[in-house]
């Protein structure tokens, strides 16, 4: 691992403990599922572009839905 794989992972997984709090407070599935895989994705990933890749996706996904689903 080299050092954006590293901080790309630290900064996602922080995104991601930050959708957990906020989905076990509002007892909402998107932000739960997201958190979950931001969490989890980087042990998968070998290369740094695809950490910021996927987790750009995977953060992005929850404001996203909320908009379409007019909330």
């Amino acid at each position: 691992m080299n050092v954006w794989e590293i901080f790309g992972t630290l900064i996602f997984s922080a995104i991601g403990l930050g959708y957990f709090r906020y989905a076990t407070k509002t007892a909402s599935y998107v932000p739960l599922i997201c958190s979950l895989l931001l969490i989890s994705y980087p042990y998968f990933c070998q290369r740094a572009w695809q950490v910021f890749l996927f987790g750009s996706l995977i953060a992005a996904f929850p404001p996203i839905f909320s908009c379409w689903r007019g909330r």
